[in-house]
This record gives C-alpha cells, structure tokens and sequence, in this order.
C-alpha cells in the first residue's frame, strides 16, 4: 500500500516535471525562436547598455541589445544593433532613449510609438533611429552649480539696493501699499464670491425656468399635434358626410323642383277654374249666378228658420205644461208671428249668364 502511495507521489512529480520543462520550452522558443528583423540606433554616449540589453516598447519587452559598435576613427557615434520582434512595427519618427530600470541603475532602451500618420520603418535592417541621451548627472550638477551662482548674484544687487535708506524706506512703502492693496483685494475676492454665488443662482433659477418652458412647449407642441390630428379627422369625416349627402340633396333638390313645377301648374289651373266661375262657367258658376236658385235657396232657408221656431215654442209649451201629452187641451198657444222674409239682395251680371 505505501509502495503504491509512492509510485503515485513520484508519478505526480513527474509529471509536473514534465509540464514545466514544455513550459520553458515554449518561453525560451517564443524568445530564442521567434522571427526577428535587426534595427539600428545611434548613441554619443551608451553608457550602461550591453549586448543582451532589453529593450521595450510602452514597458513592454520587445527584443534585446544584439550588437555595440564602438565608434572609428573620426566617428562620435555609437552603432547599436537592436534585435527586433517581426511582429512589432516602429515608426519612423519614434524616439530611442537609454532609461533607468530599478534602484541599481540597470538600464534598458525605450521605443516610443511615434505618430499613427508616420512611416513605418522597413524591417531589412536599414532603417536607423538616432537615440536621445537621457540628463546625466554631471549635467545636472552643471545646471544646479549654474543656479546657485544666478542666486547669489541677486542676493548680492539685493543687499545693494536695501542698504541704501532711501530705497529701504521706498521698500517698506512699497511692502506697506502692497498690503493695503491686499486687504483691499481679499474685500474684493469676497465680493466677487458673493457676486458669484449670485450670479450662479441666478444661473441655476435660469436653467430651471429654461427647462420648465422647454417642458411646456414640448406639452404645447404635443397638445397642438393632437388638435390638429383631431381636426384632420373631423375634416376628413366632414367631407365624407359631405359626399355621401351631396347625392341625397341633389336627389331632394330634384324632387322639390318637380314639386314647385306641379304646384305651379295646378295654381295655374285653380285660377283659370276662379275666372270661370267668376265669369258663371260650369255648373258651380250657373249655380253662383243663378238668380231661381238663389231664391229656392232661401225660401228653403226661410222655412227651416220657421220649423225651427215651432220646434222651439212646442218644446217650450211641453216643458210647461207636461200633462196636456195625456189630456190634452191647456192654455191657447200664442200665436207667432211668421218669420218676415228678408229681401233679397240683388243677383250680380246676368242670372242667365254660363247656362249650357
């Protein structure tokens, strides 16, 4: 059983033994193996850089330092061969710079990406990128040796003019104005910050007010669009009614032009019948102008007023004297007058006139 447990155990190990030397050989086959082109930098100082250097693009490693040429006779310049990945492109206006990596001081070299519109340098090996040398501490010594004497030269013409009464009591007038004027302007800072802070929430009411009428013209806008949608479609109803009705009316307008046009005609007949009777035509104009008929007429008038008369006083003399129905007799009726007869009014144009 522990055999077995240490077969596995070695089995285990084994194989990640095995996956870790795949792994270097993938690393050192991706740095050893890849494609490569060489690229060229000119330095007047490589102070640092060695074969094998890397070299980096954005902090990133892309080839090494292959080759340093030391400079010839009459030559300043040192030829640096830089080994190159084939898949990175540089660009013809990118900057080659020595820079420091770490607190030791090793250094590396540093591509820039240069411009996207510049050229691409070829990769055969021509191209030559010329390298920028970083400050070297010399030169910043230099420049701080160069300052402090710049320095001292001003305190010396300071101390020149204060010693003199005159200037140091134009100074401390000065100093003095200086502060009032100072005070005066911190005042006027503050008031600026008051103006502000005013300004700004007239700004913000501004804003507000600009919003809430942008708000109500787009509810305007809306409500306008509405009632015009609304309108269109009345309309559109409007003239359908319109059209469906146009036909009725031409219809009813037909009917009643017949209509006036019979009325007319039997107007017209009604007054040519007027006129003849007027003038004692036909039947009913003999009968108008017919002065026998006219007098019939009125006797049989004269009579029915007489009968009427009777009926009247006989109904009278019952009312009061009920009894005379069984025994008859009672008092004398009174006699009436007869009705007189009215003369009769004149027949006018000739009675004879329309007979047939």
């Amino acid at each position: 059983m522990d055999d077995r447990k240490l077969e596995l155990r070695i089995g285990i190990l084994v194989l990640v033994g095995i996956a870790a030397i795949a792994l270097m050989l993938a690393v050192l086959e991706r740095r050893l193996f890849s494609p490569k082109y060489p690229l060229k930098a000119t330095f007047t100082n490589a102070s640092g850089i060695l074969e094998g250097t890397p070299v980096h693009m954005g902090g990133v490693e892309v080839g090494r330092v292959e080759e340093i040429e030391t400079p010839t006779r009459g030559e300043r310049l040192i030829s640096i061969t830089l080994s190159i990945d084939r898949e990175v492109t540089v660009k013809s206006d990118a900057a080659c710079s020595i820079e420091p990596r770490g607190l030791i001081g090793e250094k590396v070299l540093e591509l820039g990406f240069g411009t996207p519109t510049a050229a691409d340098l070829p990769k055969d090996g021509t191209a030559i990128l010329t390298g920028v040398l970083p400050p070297s501490f010399t030169d910043l010594q230099r420049s701080i040796q160069n300052a402090v004497g710049v320095l001292e030269e001003a305190l010396k013409k300071l101390n020149a003019i204060f010693g003199d009464e005159e200037v140091a009591a134009n100074v401390k007038t000065t100093v003095k104005n200086a502060a009032e004027i100072s005070e005066k302007a911190k005042v006027f800072m503050e008031d600026a910050r008051v103006v502000a802070s005013k300004a700004q929430q007239v700004l913000d009411d501004a804003r507000g007010l600009a919003d809430r009428t942008r708000t109500s013209l787009d509810n305007i806008d809306r409500q306008v669009t509405e009632v015009s949608g609304r309108f269109q479609k009345a309309t559109q109803g409007l003239d359908q009614a319109i059209q469906e009705q146009r036909a009725e009316l031409l219809d009813m307008e037909k009917d009643l032009r017949r209509s006036i046009a019979k009325v007319s005609d039997i107007l017209d007949r009604a007054d040519t019948i007027v006129e003849g009777v007027e003038r004692g035509e036909g039947t009913v104009g003999m009968l108008l102008r017919s002065q026998e008929f006219y007098e019939k007429t009125r006797d049989l008038v004269d009579n029915l007023s007489m009968a009427a008369q009777s009926v009247t006083k006989t109904s009278d003399f019952l009312r009061k004297h009920p009894s005379s129905l069984f025994w008859g007799g009672g008092e004398e009726e009174e006699e009436s007058p007869r009705p007189q007869k009215r003369p009769l009014p004149p027949v006018k144009g000739d009675p004879n006139r329309g007979r047939r």
